[in-house]
């Protein structure tokens, strides 16, 4: 529930652009979905997936890949955004930085 709820705030300031309150739980967020149970794909995925989007707007790129490219890892989940994961991720590794949606 932990991480669901962190997940749904780090959308939230993704969107708010506000980058400051994000990033005080964000690394902590891309961590926790690493050590969630398989049964929990989708909310590690989704996790990884906008913790990404965040640290990529803090300028950690480099983060930012690694985070996509291990949600991107997850497979066969409720509303599977693999599309949208690989979309962010090649933008990341043709050298821009993702757009904002």
């Amino acid at each position: 529930e932990f991480v669901s709820a962190r997940t749904i705030e780090c959308v939230l300031l993704f969107y708010l652009a506000d980058l400051e309150q994000a990033m005080t739980f964000v690394p902590q967020l891309a961590q926790n979905c690493t050590l969630l149970p398989p049964w929990c794909a989708y909310l590690a995925a989704h996790g990884l997936y906008w913790s990404g989007r965040v640290v990529a707007l803090a300028g950690q790129e480099a983060e930012a890949a690694r985070s996509l490219r291990h949600a991107k890892a997850f497979k066969n989940y409720p509303f599977n955004i693999c599309k949208k994961i690989s979309s962010v991720l090649a933008e990341f590794e043709a050298g821009g930085q993702a757009r904002a949606l």
